[in-house]
């Protein structure tokens, strides 16, 4: 007696057991349905065994599972047929087949995923879904903001008008996980097509699609539903967030960040529109400078104490909108990134009453009507327009009608009771995944080890560690044991780069490896330089090929490993104001 349990609502394993011709040998077959079936989905759960992750064949007896069902079956099959044929020359091979399966498997997984399907052991009404759901109107948000700074500071790929697309589509619809799951895909192609880039806001994201990429490959092995793979990405966006104070705060504690002649947080105040641009006196520019310490530490301090997270939640937005107001650049992106990040920090209760509340509703009512979604067109053809004339405050300003609400929301129905609050909010419970969150707590420490200087969380932080010395209050030391940073370079004339041309003409440096990248990536160029008191006339990328080849990395690994523009001058001024 042979018996094959499996997923009704999966169409692969339905057609597979309803094209399969089993030899006359094997006797009556039995085919059970075990979404209709819940004894025996009940007993074969209690044996060990997991439906989502395949069909399990019971053969007098003996119950097998995964690739050794399929093998088993493989073998009793009659080659009559193309599918029967295909069938026993691939899983006859016990090898092959516990090769295939896995990938089948995800493939199979994937789908169910695409169509909307529940796995068997998962209730479509989990209540991680509703924050779930309001993450997906925050990441549409941000998607389109997103797609915007790629058309405003970068060449625009298909995948970057399907990020725009696919983010509008998901504030109206953020219940549809096959879009958010689509999104992210485009988002993953978009990023290794963009790269190398040095904005802040865009290391952030990848390091979390990584994390979401990793997660999703995990649960399509698995056959784990949206719920499961969102409780362990979850942790990972809040522990980057997190890192991201840590850092914001730590690499502004320099001589030049809180000198008020050249700090950052000046020459950023200075771009905010009137009357605030107005304050503009030595006092105020302490106040910036030490205020934007003590507020980035109380947004920090308040989110790992959970009866005041609601408030760090609600600060940290409001604090990054604010700045998206200084017009000194499309700073709406990384606020709108921030949002998103923050909103990961509410429980699903907490997301559940956000959802319900009148006004969300009121809002989703108004979207996905006919003049709503007139008004969204005017009101994203304002954003667009803003952008491509440089207005960046317009732009914010126009976001504030959008996020201000959800701010009102989360002050009323973000606070949750502490003894309500889940333990280990920022480890993840596949430990492989916390690797992501130490991973980027790395990259935001290398450049006190001497390694790269971008994409650090290095934001407008007056922060000087190249050419041997050290700006930073805390550690004084030349960064090290890596050299990266001390080989300095003085352009003393250049031919066919704009960027070098700057640097030339502002009399800044850049750092060896960031030269020689830059001809290898750019070999018309023609440049002069000095080197530890050495001038190279005329060099080319023909000329410092062999260099190259001993000193660059591979460029996906240069692709991460980015250097910022050297200002040696001290104390050191702030980018902005070069």
């Amino acid at each position: 007696m042979i018996s094959i349990y499996y997923d009704g609502d999966c169409p692969f394993c339905t057609r597979y057991v309803s094209y399969l011709r089993l030899k006359e040998a094997a006797g009556e077959v039995a085919l059970v349905d075990v979404r209709r079936d819940a004894t025996s989905l009940e007993r074969l759960t209690q044996a060990g065994y997991s439906l989502d992750q395949g069909m399990v064949v019971e053969i007098d007896g003996r119950a097998m599972a995964g690739a050794e069902a399929m093998h088993a079956l493989a073998l009793m099959t009659s080659p009559r047929g193309f599918f029967n044929k295909l069938n026993y020359y691939l899983f006859s091979h016990r090898y092959l087949a516990l090769l295939l399966y896995p990938l089948l498997r995800m493939g199979r997984n994937l789908f169910l995923l695409l169509d909307g399907r529940s796995p068997l052991h998962e209730q479509r009404k989990d209540e991680d879904t509703r924050l779930l759901t309001l993450f997906s109107a925050c990441w549409g948000l941000f998607s389109v903001t997103h797609a915007v700074f790629v058309f405003n500071f970068s060449e625009p790929f298909p995948s970057t008008y399907l990020i725009g697309a696919m983010g509008v589509w998901l504030i109206f619809h953020p219940y549809c996980r096959r879009t958010l799951l689509l999104l992210f895909g485009a988002m993953l192609v978009d990023a290794w097509l963009h790269m190398p880039t040095n904005s802040n806001h865009t290391i952030l994201k990848n390091f979390f699609l990584l994390a979401v990429l990793l997660a999703g490959l995990y649960s399509a092995l698995r056959g784990r539903g949206w719920a499961a793979f969102f409780r362990d990405v979850v942790p990972i966006g809040r522990a980057l967030l997190l890192i991201m104070y840590v850092f914001g705060v730590f690499h502004k504690i320099n001589t030049g960040f809180l000198n008020p002649d050249v700090t950052c947080a000046m020459a950023l105040w200075q771009e905010m529109p009137p009357p605030l641009q107005w304050l503009n006196t030595t006092w105020f520019a302490y106040l910036a400078s030490y205020g934007t310490l003590v507020i980035e530490s109380v947004i920090l301090v308040f989110l790992l104490i959970p009866s005041l997270r609601h408030w760090g939640i609600l600060v940290g937005i409001v604090f990054h909108l604010f700045l998206a107001l200084s017009g000194y650049a499309f700073y709406v992106a990384f606020s709108m990134l921030s949002l998103v990040m923050h909103v990961l920090f509410l429980t699903p209760q907490a997301a559940g009453r956000i959802i319900d509340a009148p006004l969300w509703r009121r809002a989703m009512g108004l979207w996905n009507s006919f003049w709503g979604k007139l008004l969204i067109l005017a009101y994203g053809f304002a954003l667009i327009l803003n952008s491509a004339m440089g207005s960046y405050t317009t732009v914010a300003l126009l976001w504030f009608a959008v996020v201000l609400p959800l701010c009102w929301l989360i002050l009323q129905h973000g606070k949750e009771p502490v003894q309500n609050e889940p333990r280990n909010i920022f480890i993840s419970r596949r430990w492989w995944l916390n690797v992501v969150t130490l991973l980027f707590f790395f990259n935001c420490i290398t450049p006190y080890l001497g390694l790269k200087t971008a994409q650090s969380m290095n934001m407008f932080a007056n922060l000087r560690l190249e050419g041997g010395a050290s700006n930073h209050l805390v550690l004084r030391n030349a960064p090290g044991p890596f050299g990266y940073l001390e080989d300095v370079v003085a352009i003393h004339s250049v031919s066919g780069s704009p960027l070098l041309n700057y640097v030339q003409r502002k009399n800044l440096h850049v750092t060896y490896y960031f030269l020689l990248d830059h001809l290898d990536r750019n070999p018309w160029v023609i440049v002069t330089y000095e080197r530890d008191g050495e001038v190279y006339p005329h060099m080319t990328e023909m000329n410092l090929r062999d260099e190259m080849e001993r000193v660059l990395h591979p460029r996906w690994f240069r692709n991460w490993f980015h250097f910022r523009i050297v200002d040696l001058k001290e104390p050191t001024v702030c980018e902005n104001s070069r």
